[in-house]
């Protein structure tokens, strides 16, 4: 398959990388083996993490004594917190395993004789290559931020009593004094960064990929449908009315993909919804309160990172009720009307079901559009506007 019509490449790598890659990595089974057992050490690796930060956020509650931490360390859990529960739901709904009907139209695209398809498919694979790196260039960016504060403070401090008080990026329970075991605690502190970092990439682009592809799918089913007569010709031996059914049942495959999508990423999607409003709220909240260059630039790309990641979803989930009601345009604007009656009737019953909106949402309350990010956004104004009317002087 060349590069150029491959969608899942980058999505693929972070999977890997993640241990949430759910196919047989090799043919050798003590390779395939081993790789299940670092999945279940990351597993047992992120519920330590969520552990950690839970524990010392309940500690800091309690104390009450460093305002600014406290919220430092709530934005930071809910970040690591949506990132896990992620990981949770793509592995019970079997998320990853929906990239397989990715690479199986892949490989018939290969065979293809169709130009028009073939260029706009592998048009739409650069575009999701390109999409998917700049969603993980902001997630470095913000992971890198994020590390440069506590560097800094390690860097220009003249001993390591500074981290008795304060964290050292992830603000953890350690069952010892940090300023004792400072090397150790950054060495956690790194792997923890580079562990969010592939995990966060690897469901977002992967959620990124299957919401592209989609789209992609009811654009090329438009494509054919522009031209469904000349398809008949080219590759039914006339026969019109076995195209139409042909191209009717891949409307209802697509249809069904997208629900299928939908079902095991609905509560994704809610949590972004609601967690992303509250991390940007959280964030918004620490400029009030952040005395230090390092940390304001920390705090201005997690902000802007979680933007980015708000308004990326929310585009590619409403381009495919868009893309899903054009099928009917599509129709439209074939030649239909120097049809049959049969192939007309055919077509009719397809474009009253394109009709029918399709798409994803947010759990079961509302589709994913292009308002849900400015509503989302709307809904992080209300909570950090909560957040600094109580937070103490």
């Amino acid at each position: 398959m060349a590069k150029t019509l491959s969608f899942i490449q980058l999505s693929k790598f972070y999977l890997l990388l993640s241990g949430l890659w759910p196919f047989k990595i090799s043919d050798n089974f003590l390779v395939d083996k081993i790789y299940r057992i670092y999945t279940l050490c990351q597993i047992c690796y992120y519920l330590c993490v969520i552990f950690g930060l839970l524990v010392n956020l309940v500690i800091l509650i309690i104390r009450f004594d460093q305002p600014q931490r406290i919220i430092g360390d709530i934005n930071l859990f809910i970040i690591v917190f949506e990132c896990c529960l992620k990981v949770v739901i793509f592995q019970i709904g079997k998320v990853p395993f929906m990239l397989n009907q990715i690479t199986q139209f892949e490989d018939s695209m290969e065979a293809s004789g169709d130009a028009e398809v073939k260029d706009y498919y592998a048009k739409d694979a650069i575009y999701c290559r390109r999409i998917n790196v700049i969603q993980s260039i902001a997630t470095i960016i913000a992971c890198a931020s994020f590390a440069q504060d506590s560097v800094v403070t390690f860097i220009t401090s003249d001993d390591m009593s500074v981290f008795k008080d304060n964290p050292f990026m992830h603000d953890l329970w350690y069952p010892f004094n940090r300023e004792d075991y400072i090397y150790l605690v950054i060495c956690i502190a790194f792997i923890c960064d580079m562990q969010g970092l592939v995990c966060n990439a690897a469901c977002q682009t992967t959620l990124l990929c299957l919401m592209i592809y989609a789209r992609t799918r009811l654009k090329i089913l438009q494509i054919r449908l522009r031209k469904f007569d000349k398809i008949a010709v080219e590759e039914y031996e006339g026969d019109v009315v076995r195209a139409v059914k042909d191209l009717i049942a891949e409307h209802q495959y697509l249809i069904n993909f997208v629900k299928s999508l939908n079902d095991r990423t609905q509560h994704v999607l809610l949590l972004e919804f609601m967690l992303n409003s509250l991390c940007l709220a959280s964030g918004t909240s620490q400029f009030i309160i952040i005395d230090t260059t390092s940390g304001w630039l920390a705090t201005v790309f997690l902000n802007l990172y979680v933007i980015v990641q708000i308004f990326i979803l929310s585009w590619h989930a409403n381009e495919i009720s868009v893309e899903g009601l054009a099928v009917s345009d599509a129709i439209a604007a074939s030649q239909w009307q120097k049809q049959s009656k049969e192939v007309q009737k055919l077509l009719i019953i397809m474009m009253m079901r394109a009709q029918k909106p399709i798409g994803l949402t947010a759990g079961p309350f509302f589709r994913m559009t292009n308002s849900t990010a400015v509503q989302t956004m709307k809904v992080a104004y209300s909570y950090a506007s909560i957040m600094t009317q109580n937070m103490p002087e």
